[in-house]
């Protein structure tokens, strides 16, 4: 329910509460003539919200969530195009992220495909068709952060710093092996990631930090040289190099 004030110029929807999903939807929303069209401006915010039956009507999404949503947004369709907002899940499940499924590839990890986690924020804000946003991951075996840009087209540009635990990058046949060369016994490996291209299906770049360094200064050349055929082979997909 909401009530609808008429004014000079606008049309108000205040004091908006309704049930969603299991949830609770609140706003306010304003409504304005602006040349041939509308402008409509408000915030709305989300308490309690269960993902999963939001997703479970839309079969058709590529990729799903699960958990419950908390979220504060603010919008202004003007010129300036104005989205802000706030969202945070807890306790649920990211299921086939084109972002966890690139890097799930990259490493050879399939456990990446599908993460139960603890708690996700994500913080949005922009116009004009380009909003920065920050991302945060926390769970029992997948922690990261992803910082950056998505601009019109739904292109993304950023980086990703995410820390996988040992046990799961044992999943890898490549990364396995690179483990024992090393003989690592930290409980995980924290892997900094250029994303680039479209957010459906991005592109990522290795780039350096102390467990790449690591392996550049510890192994012995002739193992530098498997190591980098390795790599080759994890982006080409080819058949696995000897040493």
């Amino acid at each position: 329910f909401g009530v609808m004030r008429r004014q000079e110029d606008a049309i108000v929807l205040d004091h908006l509460k309704a049930t969603a999903y299991g949830g609770i939807l609140e706003g306010e929303i304003d409504l304005r003539a602006q040349g041939e069209g509308a402008r409509v401006e408000g915030e709305l915010h989300l308490r309690d919200v269960d993902l999963a039956e939001f997703f479970e009507s839309r079969p058709q999404t590529p990729y799903a969530l699960s958990g419950a949503l908390d979220a504060d947004l603010r919008f202004d369709s003007g010129a300036a195009q104005m989205l802000k907002g706030q969202m945070f899940f807890t306790k649920g499940t990211i299921d086939q992220n084109p972002i966890l499924n690139a890097v799930s590839d990259f490493l050879g990890v399939p456990s990446l495909r599908k993460v139960d986690f603890d708690e996700l924020s994500v913080f949005l804000s922009g116009g004009r068709g380009e909003y920065t946003s920050r991302v945060q991951l926390s769970s029992a075996q997948v922690n990261g952060q992803l910082e950056g840009s998505i601009t019109e087209y739904d292109k993304m540009d950023g980086y990703l710093s995410v820390s996988i635990g040992t046990s799961l990058l044992n999943e890898s046949k490549y990364f396995k092996k690179l483990l024992v060369y090393l003989r690592h016994d930290e409980p995980s490996v924290t892997f900094p990631f250029k994303i680039s291209s479209y957010v459906s299906s991005p592109r990522i770049l290795w780039l350096k930090n102390e467990f790449k360094d690591k392996l550049q200064n510890l192994l012995p050349e002739r193992n530098k040289r498997f190591l980098q055929r390795l790599v080759n082979q994890m982006v080409e997909g080819n058949e696995e190099p000897k040493p």
